[in-house]
């Protein structure tokens, strides 16, 4: 294949995989999109080229500006998983604590 032809199926992939986040479908396409680029990639790898024509052809599709889009879009949505994490560890701690405090106390009825 063809470096600008691999490049331009690249960018519509990563054009896809942004849509995809934006809509919250990375649980549906996410994976699949992200495995595409990453065969696309290694295609890459193993064709040989300038790199001054890679980045040639990169600034004329900006291509750039969609990986730091895409990169952003990842990053966002991996600090938001890892703060939800955070939340559940520390709803459980607290409510293991709450179990632990109130597990020996008995209450007493004065009618007894």
């Amino acid at each position: 294949m063809e470096l600008r032809n691999l490049l331009l199926e690249y960018k519509d992939t990563t054009k896809e995989f942004i849509e995809a986040m934006e809509k919250k479908e990375y649980e549906l396409r996410g994976e699949e999109l992200l495995n595409k680029r990453e065969n696309l990639l290694n295609e890459l790898k193993t064709m040989s080229f300038d790199k001054n024509k890679l980045k040639e052809i990169s600034k004329e599709i900006d291509l750039i500006a969609l990986e730091d889009q895409a990169f952003k879009l990842l990053s966002d949505e991996k600090n938001k998983i890892k703060e939800e994490i955070f939340n559940l560890k520390k709803n459980r701690n607290a409510i293991k604590t709450y179990g632990v405090n109130f597990k020996n106390i008995n209450f007493i009825n004065k009618e007894v």
